[in-house]
């Protein structure tokens, strides 16, 4: 990986460089066709990246196809690619997501058994459970007077129950145990989000930023297929930190924002062409399909 980083990073010193793939895997992620094509540093900003052998981030852009195998993602690259700076404030955070239940009386069951309740046991089970089948019995009593009269009547008993257990648990002092714990659900997908300020130095990075914008507003927009009747999926991203091994790696992702800003802090343009001096780009991705161990293990 360390020379396959370094041969990306000296394309993005000469400004382009194809990469002959086949059908070789890499980090679990496969090649597709006989010859997968890389290119890498098509654009980059600002133009001096990677003469000094500076850490960069490099956006590659490619068609996702997702198969049945775990987080596999198949690959076609489309050839585009833009290496910039790392942003300040590069933020990797993991989420995963838990839910809160409750099984009161059935999780005191399993841990205890039937056969162990106590006759207070018994007696706290009964009263906390009374107000939900007071309002069956209520419904069932005032059923012989038409529906709306049994949503009443049984409301009514159910709320006279809940009171008769109000006042039984404030003169035994005591409250049923929820047996509340968390409950694993799922990894969430992540987003991820780069902040980049384009301050041109000249004219030729001055006439760069504006296609290095189109380059993530045309990947992250679908196309209409012929017709208009369908929209073609918009690009996926492959996001890469270049000459800086020990940073987490970011899977497969898409583009689902982008937000541009000119000159946030003053009014101030270029006489060619009117260009704005300062240019912030907020971009904000999402990756394809959640995480897990395995891709931990192989650095993601």
């Amino acid at each position: 990986m360390a020379d396959e980083a370094k041969t990306i990073q000296d394309a993005v010193k000469t400004g382009a460089l194809n990469i002959a793939r086949g059908n070789e895997s890499r980090d679990g992620i496969k090649g597709a066709g006989q010859r997968s094509q890389w290119q890498a540093g098509n654009m980059r900003y600002p133009r001096t990246l990677g003469a000094g052998g500076e850490p960069s981030v490099l956006f590659t852009t490619h068609r996702a196809m997702y198969n049945n195998v775990g987080n596999d993602v198949s690959i076609v690259p489309t050839g585009n690619s833009v290496a910039l700076y790392i942003p300040t404030n590069t933020s990797i955070a993991d989420s995963l997501r838990y839910e809160g239940v409750q099984t009161g009386v059935v999780g005191a069951a399993m841990e205890k058994g039937v056969t162990n309740f106590t006759s207070d046991d018994l007696e706290a089970i009964a009263f906390q459970n009374a107000e939900a089948l007071g309002g069956i019995a209520g419904g069932v009593l005032g059923s012989n007077a038409g529906t709306v009269a049994a949503v009443v009547t049984g409301g009514g008993v159910a709320g006279i129950v809940g009171n008769v257990k109000n006042e039984f648990s404030k003169n035994r002092q005591r409250v049923m145990n929820p047996r509340e714990f968390m409950l694993f659900k799922s990894p969430t997908l992540r987003q991820f989000a780069f902040n980049f300020t384009f301050v041109p130095s000249n004219e030729a990075e001055a006439m760069d930023v504006p296609e290095i914008i189109k380059f993530f507003r045309m990947a992250a927009y679908p196309s209409l297929h012929t017709g208009g009747i369908d929209y073609v999926f918009p690009d996926a991203f492959r996001i890469q930190f270049l000459e800086s091994k020990h940073m987490i790696k970011i899977p497969e992702v898409v583009c689902i924002s982008v937000n541009v800003t000119y000159n946030p802090n003053s009014i101030s343009y270029f006489r060619v062409d009117n260009l704005p001096v300062d240019i912030q780009l907020q971009l904000q991705f999402q990756e394809l399909m959640p995480m897990d161990q395995g891709l931990v293990e192989r650095g993601y």
